[in-house]
């Protein structure tokens, strides 16, 4: 290869996809286009090649496009085309030129809204509509559960189905009777003692009639999930599950909280699982710069309990994923079925709620869990940052959701680092802002070249960050997009509570 070859700078991965496509479009291009629009968005290249090397590395060249006017005209068509695209989620299309005057194609693609998708494309030969998703590097032929969970996230009301051929008969009346105490013992709630069993039901949306069949009235689907005897539940969600795992232990798990094994409901399996985890973190006290007291162990339970409320609201039912919560020393894990209705960029700072559960979702906040609808991932990364804990992660895909809640501050959630590397860790997480290295070696106490020798280590394990040049650099902790974003807005929001205290 000449050494005037040029390279793309970046390797294909989630969001960027190269193809060759130099003299006629690429074959698999549109399913690379099908799985961006259907999952995150991305960026599809063409024009570009792919080399290996004999040590396995990948690399990109740039080989140019004979046509590019041509092909860009003919993909505009096609993505116009209904018969060919069933949505089109292009948001540019751009030929680009190369420093040596070569000329590629840039396809920017953004996600597809939930109600357009699965967006699906023409498969040339066996002229059927496809559609696929994106997964690493790769794109993955949409079909069976993957293709229902596309279709099932359309839904914003997945648990308002009325169920046919479930009564009363069918629901666990000790889980109903002690869910009734619960909300009328709150005030605005006491006058539902007055009603029937059947009335109170239907009142909470657990009975519903059915509008769109025969209207006769019958059990919701969310009604069942909360309150159903757990064998007539998996009659209509076979893969209902729900665990709690305390992993604290040498041996598989301490203690254990399961639908299956101590057939529950999801309403029983929510107050247990509520009781065990607000009772897990220990009160803790640090004082802060102006010496008021910082309850940490507080923190964590309110990070806990908006975490668990947000397990049992927004799982898909219907998926083959079930849910499970992992208790270990130094985090806890949430895996749920389905995506998140929102961006995981937004989760931490959005106000906005989206639920796939109406009815489970309307159940808890009669017991009062879930009120402030769409604050509870801002609760959840709140506690992480007034506990000076590492900040939660978020991911997810179209067949589960997995939040990760840290129970300890970021250098001791690391693995492999000395204690001077710890100590300017902890620093940069205590003060939360941009440091020199002379303010590190003031507040560590270390010499200039331990200082230097730890920054170096932490830089390299892309921990901490190096921002400037020369006498202006400073030093920061690695957030993620995200966790940045979510740190800006709560410190706007402190600060107009602030000056709404001061007025």
């Amino acid at each position: 290869m000449s050494q005037k070859s040029e390279y793309m700078n970046q390797d294909e991965s989630k969001y960027i996809e190269y193809k060759e496509s130099k003299v006629n479009l690429s074959k698999s291009l549109f399913e690379s286009y099908s799985a961006f629009a259907n999952t995150s968005g991305g960026i599809i290249c063409l024009g570009v090649g792919e080399e290996l090397d004999n040590r396995g590395s990948r690399s990109y060249p740039i080989l140019g496009i004979d046509n590019p006017q041509i092909q860009e005209e003919q993909l505009t068509t096609k993505f116009n085309d209904i018969n060919a695209v069933t949505y089109n989620a292009v948001e540019d299309i751009s030929i680009k030129v190369t420093s040596k005057g070569k000329k590629y194609i840039e396809i920017i693609v953004n996600e597809a809204p939930r109600n357009k998708k699965p967006v699906e494309v023409l498969d040339p030969k066996s002229r059927a509509m496809r559609a696929y998703i994106r997964i690493g590097s790769s794109d993955k032929l949409a079909k069976g559960e993957i293709y229902q969970a596309l279709i099932r996230d359309k839904s914003d009301s997945l648990d308002r189905e009325v169920l046919k051929n479930y009564t009363i008969d069918d629901l666990d009346i000790q889980s109903i009777n002690e869910y009734r105490l619960r909300v009328q013992a709150r005030p605005k709630f006491i006058a539902y003692q007055e009603y029937t069993l059947e009335e109170f039901l239907e009142r909470i949306g657990v009975i519903a009639k059915a509008y769109s069949s025969d209207g006769e009235k019958g059990i919701t689907a969310g009604g069942l999930l909360f309150f159903g005897k757990p064998t007539a539940i998996i009659q209509n969600f076979p893969n209902f599950q729900l665990d709690l795992f305390d992993r604290r232990s040498d041996k598989r798990w301490r203690n254990r909280i399961s639908t299956v094994s101590d057939d529950l409901n999801a309403y029983n399996f929510f107050v247990k699982s509520m009781e065990y985890l607000q009772n897990l973190p220990e009160d803790q006290f640090e004082l802060e710069k102006d010496q008021s007291r910082l309850e940490v162990g507080e923190s964590m339970r309110v990070a806990l309990r908006e975490a668990l409320i947000n397990l049992i609201m927004h799982a898909d039912y219907y998926s083959d994923e079930h849910s499970v919560i992992d208790v270990y020393w130094d985090y806890y894990d949430f895996k749920n079925g389905g995506s998140m209705k929102i961006s995981k960029e937004d989760f931490f700072t959005t106000n906005e709620s989206k639920t796939r559960n109406p009815i489970i979702s309307k159940l808890l906040v009669f017991m009062g869990f879930g009120e402030r609808g769409g604050t509870g991932g801002e609760q959840i990364f709140s506690a992480a940052r007034y506990g000076k804990l590492r900040f939660p992660e978020i991911d997810t895909n179209i067949e589960k959701t997995h939040l990760r809640i840290w129970s300890v501050d970021f250098a001791e959630s690391i693995e492999g680092i000395n204690e001077d590397e710890k100590l300017i860790l902890k620093l940069l997480t205590k003060e939360d802002m941009e440091l020199s290295k002379k303010e590190i070696q003031t507040r560590t106490n270390l010499s200039r070249y331990y200082v230097t020798k730890a920054l170096d280590t932490l830089i390299k394990g892309e921990y901490v960050l190096e921002i400037g040049a020369g006498r202006s650099t400073k030093y920061a902790l690695n957030r993620t997009v995200e966790q940045r974003v979510a740190t800006i807005k709560q410190q706007a929001a402190d600060l107009r509570i602030t000056e709404r205290m001061k007025s």
